[in-house]
This record gives C-alpha cells, sequence and structure tokens, in this order.
C-alpha cells in the first residue's frame, strides 16, 4: 500500500507494495544513433554516443563478481546499494532519484526485464561469467524498448556458445569479509551448429550490518542452433534468494553505530523461473524473426512492527512476445537499415495492488546512412495498453514515442550529433493501486511522458577519447510519491501521484585514454539539474538525485601481468526523499584492486572503501537512514578452460 510506514521501503520490493518501491530502490567510425531491441549486441564501434560497451574480457580482468560492481565500476554509472539483500541495485542515468529504477529499461538477450510492479528489475541474478556484453544507452530510448524508457537501457547479451566447437567455459570463487562466499560456472559444449551453455552460481554473506545475511542460487541452461540461414534458440533459468533485512537509522543511531539494526526479525524470499525461444532468419537484405519469454516469480516479506507481524506475499507472471522484420535498402552513397517490430506483453500481479497489464505495440526505426560523414536515424513507437485493477476498474492507454537523430563527421576526429526523442511510462500496479485518499480516490494514474533534446561531440584528445553531451529533459505526469499529501485520518503520509511539470538538464563528459604507457584513466563527470516546476514542491530538488557526480578510475601496470587499480568516486550532497527539508551529506569513497592476469586465469584482491568512510546515499525521513557497507576485503579467482 501508499501508506508510509517508517519500517522500510523493503516492504514492496519483495511484496510489491507500491510507492515504496519506488524509493528504493573504432572511435573515429560513425556509428548510428540506435541500438534495435530486437538484435544481438555489435561491437563498439557501431554504438549510439550516449552508450558505454563492458566487454567479456573486460569483466574477466576486473574481478568483479557483481553486475552491479561492473556498471557502477566499469560503466561508471550511478548506482544505488540496494535495501532488500538482492544483487540489484537502482541505476540512476538520467536523474529520476527515487524513480530511477522505473525509468531505465533492463533487456537480456533481447527481452525486457523490467515487471509491471514498482521494483528493480533483478538483473544481480545474472551471472557475470554467461555475459557476452553489457551496454549503457542513457536517455530516452521508447520507440525501441516502450514504457519506462525515459532514463535509458541497460542492454546485456549472455554467451550463446554459437560457431563453438567442443568443450570449454569458466569458473569463478571469490571470498571476502563479513564471511562473504561465491562459487559459479559457466560451462559450453558445441558441434555440427548445436551448441549447449550451463550457468550456475551460489553465493552466502552474513551482510555488512546486523540481521542482513542473504543467500542465493541461480542455475540456467541454453541451447542453441546456427545454421546458414536459419538459427534459433531457447533457455531455462531459475533463481532463489533468501535475504535478512536490517532496515533504516535515524542520525543519531548511524552515528553510533552503522551496523546496528532495528529490525532484527524481518527476512524475505524470492524465487523465480524464467523461460526464454528466438527464432531468426537471415536472407541477405532483409531477415526475420520473434523472441518469445515467460517468467514468473513469488516474494515474500515478513515484517515485525513490535504489536505484530505483517507477511506480505505477491505472485507474479509476465509473458511476451516479439516478432520482426529487417530490411537493407543499398544507394549509391550509403544505406537504410529499416526494422519493423511488434511487442505483446501480458503481465498479472497478484498480492498487493493486485492488476494486469496488456499491451500491444508496433514500432519502426530507420537507421540511414546517407554517406561517408552523415548517418540520420528515425523511429516511432505506437503502443495500445489496458490495466485492470482487482476491484474490476479498467484504463485504456494510447501512446507514441519519436525518435529523430543525426551524428556528422565534421573533420577526421570529431563527430558531432543529437537527438530529440519523446518517451513515456505507463503507471506501475503499485503506482495505481493507491492513488489517492478517501472519497477522492484516483482509479488510474495518468501515463508520464518525457522529451528530451540532446546535443554533443566525441573527439580524440590527450592520447584518448573524450565525449560530452548536454541534454535537456521535460517531463509531464511525472509519476511520483508525492510527500506532502497527508491525512492523518487514514494514516496516510504521501502518496502516489502525477507531477505537473518537472524539468532535468545536464552534462555529461568523459575522458578514456592512457597519461603514459604503462598508466590509464578514465574519468566520468555528471552535473544534473533536477527540478521541480509546479504544484506544491515547485523550485525543490528532485530526493535522491545529486547535483555533482564524479568518478576517476586508473589503472597502472606494473608488469605484463600484475596491475593496480585505484577508483574515486566523489558525489554532492543529496535531498532525502519523504522530507523536503533534509540533506544527504556529500562523500568520497576509494577501491583499491590489485590483479594477475595470465592466459587462463585471474586472481584479483579488492579492497572497497579504503578508508572506511562512513557514509549513506539512501534516506527517506528522519529515520530512514541506509548506511553503505564500510572496508571490506575480497579475493576473487577466475580460470578458464
Amino acid at each position: 500500500m501508499s501508506i508510509r510506514f517508517q519500517k522500510l521501503p523493503i516492504v514492496c520490493l519483495l511484496a510489491a507494495s507500491p510507492a515504496l518501491a519506488q524509493e528504493e530502490l573504432a572511435f573515429y567510425a560513425l556509428p548510428p544513433v540506435f541500438v534495435s531491441s530486437t538484435h544481438t549486441a555489435v561491437s563498439e564501434k557501431d554504438q549510439p554516443f550516449s552508450t558505454t560497451v563492458i566487454t567479456a574480457e573486460q569483466i574477466r580482468q576486473s574481478g568483479y563478481t557483481t553486475v552491479r560492481d561492473v556498471l557502477s565500476k566499469l560503466a561508471l554509472v550511478n548506482v544505488r546499494t540496494p535495501l532488500d539483500g538482492s544483487r540489484s541495485a537502482s541505476v540512476d542515468l538520467r536523474g529520476f532519484g527515487e524513480t530511477a529504477s522505473a525509468n531505465v529499461v533492463f533487456v537480456v538477450d533481447g527481452v525486457k526485464l523490467n515487471d509491471n510492479e514498482g521494483v528493480t528489475p533483478r538483473y544481480g541474478s545474472i551471472p557475470v561469467s554467461s555475459i557476452e556484453t553489457i551496454e549503457v544507452i542513457r536517455g530516452g530510448s521508447s520507440v525501441a524498448y516502450g514504457s519506462g524508457a525515459s532514463g535509458g537501457v541497460i542492454r546485456i547479451t549472455t554467451k550463446k556458445g554459437r560457431g563453438r566447437e567442443g568443450f570449454g567455459g569458466d569458473v569463478f570463487a571469490s571470498y571476502g569479509s563479513y564471511d562473504t562466499k561465491e562459487l559459479g560456472a559457466t560451462l559450453y559444449g558445441g558441434a555440427n551448429g548445436f551448441s549447449l551453455v550451463f550457468n550456475g552460481s551460489k553465493e552466502f554473506t552474513n551482510g555488512y550490518r546486523d540481521n542482513s545475511e542473504a543467500s542465493r542460487d541461480l542455475g540456467s541452461l541454453a541451447l542453441d542452433w546456427q545454421g546458414d540461414v536459419y538459427s534459433a534458440g531457447a533457455s531455462f533459468s531459475a533463481e532463489g534468494s533468501k535475504s535478512r533485512f536490517p532496515g533504516s537509522l535515524n542520525r543519531a543511531q548511524f552515528e553510533q553505530n552503522p551496523k546496528q539494526t532495528n529490525s532484527p526479525n524481518d527476512f524475505g524470499s524470492f524465487e523465480r523461473n524464467t523461460f526464454r525461444f528466438y527464432g531468426e532468419a537471415d536472407y541477405g537484405n532483409w531477415g526475420t524473426g520473434v523472441r518469445v519469454s515467460r517468467r514468473t516469480h513469488e516474494a515474500l516479506g515478513s515484517f515485525d512492527f513490535g504489536t505484530f507481524v505483517f507477511d506480505a506475499r505477491s505472485e507474479y507472471e509476465q509473458d511476451q512476445i516479439s516478432p520482426y522484420l529487417t530490411f537493407t535498402l543499398p544507394h549509391s552513397t550509403g544505406a537504410h537499415v529499416i526494422r519493423v517490430g511488434y511487442d505483446i506483453e501480458k503481465a498479472a500481479l497478484r498480492g498487493f495492488d493486485a492488476g494486469t497489464l496488456e499491451s500491444n505495440a508496433i514500432f519502426i526505426e530507420d537507421d540511414w546512412t546517407v554517406n561517408d560523414v552523415l548517418r540520420i536515424n528515425a523511429g516511432s513507437r505506437y503502443e495500445r495498453s489496458e490495466q485492470q485493477k482487482a476491484s474490476g476498474q479498467t484504463r485504456d492507454y494510447s501512446l507514441v514515442a519519436h525518435q529523430l537523430g543525426a551524428s556528422w563527421k565534421a573533420a577526421e576526429n570529431l563527430t558531432l550529433f543529437s537527438k530529440l526523442a519523446r518517451s513515456f511510462r505507463i503507471p506501475n500496479a503499485n503506482e495505481n493501486g493507491f492513488a489517492g485518499v478517501g472519497t477522492t480516490r484516483v482509479p488510474f494514474l495518468n501515463p508520464q511522458i518525457a522529451d528530451e533534446f540532446e546535443v554533443g561531440l566525441k573527439t580524440g584528445l590527450w592520447n584518448g577519447e573524450f565525449s560530452s553531451t548536454l541534454f535537456v529533459m521535460d517531463v509531464d505526469n511525472e509519476l511520483f510519491f508525492d510527500p506532502t499529501i497527508v491525512d492523518p485520518t487514514m494514516f496516510i503520509n504521501g502518496l502516489n501521484s502525477n507531477l505537473d511539470e518537472l524539468r532535468r538538464q545536464g552534462a555529461e563528459l568523459k575522458w578514456n585514454g592512457s597519461i603514459r604507457k604503462d598508466l590509464r584513466m578514465i574519468a566520468a563527470y555528471q552535473y544534473l539539474d533536477a527540478e521541480f516546476k509546479s504544484g506544491s514542491l515547485s523550485g525543490g530538488r528532485v530526493p535522491l538525485v545529486a547535483a555533482h557526480n564524479l568518478k576517476v578510475a586508473t589503472e597502472y601496470d606494473w608488469t605484463s601481468s600484475v596491475s593496480t587499480e585505484a577508483i574515486l568516486n566523489i558525489q554532492s550532497d543529496q535531498r532525502s526523499a519523504a522530507n523536503t527539508d533534509l540533506q544527504i551529506p556529500g562523500f568520497g569513497v576509494l577501491d583499491l584492486n590489485w590483479r594477475y592476469r595470465a592466459d587462463s586465469y585471474s586472481v584479483v584482491f579488492q579492497v572497497q572503501n579504503v578508508l572506511d568512510k562512513q557514509y549513506y546515499r539512501t534516506q527517506f525521513g528522519p529515520n530512514g537512514i541506509y548506511p553503505e557497507i564500510g572496508r571490506a576485503f575480497f579475493v576473487n579467482l577466475n580460470a578458464e578452460f
């Protein structure tokens, strides 16, 4: 429900409770401006300018064992540590703060991972050893990816084993502070165009704080066949996790002992099964294919309020079917690459804020290489959706998304680009579940519409690559938990609502290069001005959005096999969620890694939060501080065969 208990937002993370869930959570080549949601990953030089690509080799050499760490420390994006013991973290690409998870779409092998409920997508269960590439696509992307892509897209492509003959794989093991242990393996075998891939992992940790133990098990099996014209594949995965919830602290408790808990009896569990199938045909200048998926999960959260124990349970199922066609139409100086797709989605949530969603969408994208220096892309999407509440109330949504972009190779080492996009987000079942008070209850919230314009450049600078992006985004009917809506007679302190107008504008700067042959550095700076423009919150900053964020990673090679890395993350203060007067202090955190790499194995020693900084980046009101982890040590081993 949308009633805000100080007992913690993690109720909704496992039980689909409403608004609380929103709180949680070749460089010079001319690339296209978009990536189609129906195709597998391609090389980095063919990505959008606003895209960061992380490869399997980079992941292996880094030694990171979670997708969350890969996104934060290799892709240098902003993440907030999860509050429910899971490995999935809220990723904020364009300053959505509290609702970041609902405004970034996760796509795994062409299938959306986002559910029709207010929880962070469970991408954290994906073993990093199974990943081929991770692409971080910033900015409005609803044409290809539909609802919820206003902030951007995280696209993960897993290893398929296509074209591989024989048997191989890799295994990894990790041990570290707080008795954190993890074992995992990726095994594959292939012959005559067929391949079989198995992934499995098991993890346990006592956690940094009291009552924060967590365990996780995952297994998946994928069968693929690759022919000259046709290809197909199917996969099945199952995951299960159990977590204890340490809960939140007030400021005095945090300063006294950030490891303590106010909720020693709270716990939860989560189980999910996922099935995926794809089939493709490539006839040269045209092709076709289809992707089908089904996933189900069950979640439990048990919360002890002293006078009573509240058990929140939910069940969820979602089906997706996405057929598509592709055409390549060459001309004298370039070519059109046209993609036409149709997405069908059905989802049902049972438990708190029960509801269903049925969507049908058609989209078309044209990536036009005009000549050697100019590329234009355009696309549109029309989506028709129907939602139903447990009460039987229904509402239809008819929404459109557009995108127009261009890139121009102005000089040998300078490319300019721009993009104009409209994206949308349909309110999820939790948000619609409690959207009003008493007799003024609103049956359904309105969809959120975001219009964005960005310009930028990419060029060579100081033995490296420099990119810069400026953007402005105006959002109407932003879906948001409004803490100023209060009804003491109903014990309600804040409700889900639509805001009239909100503007985000900012700059993203990145440099990646070599200071000298054995010393490399990546520096990324983001400035964000995210401000409410109307209503009772007018003039205030969007909660959980820092105006300044700087990440610097430097790596030094001692020998051809041994290197060290230092990662510095500096963030300015933020406004607390659920309270307009509280500020989350800024912080600076340093991590160190030592790496030994051989041809077939690697050893990584990590020290996180070297200076043992006591800090937090998430707060919901005066009693809602969630401490970040203190100093921690980990050893990771990876071997290929």
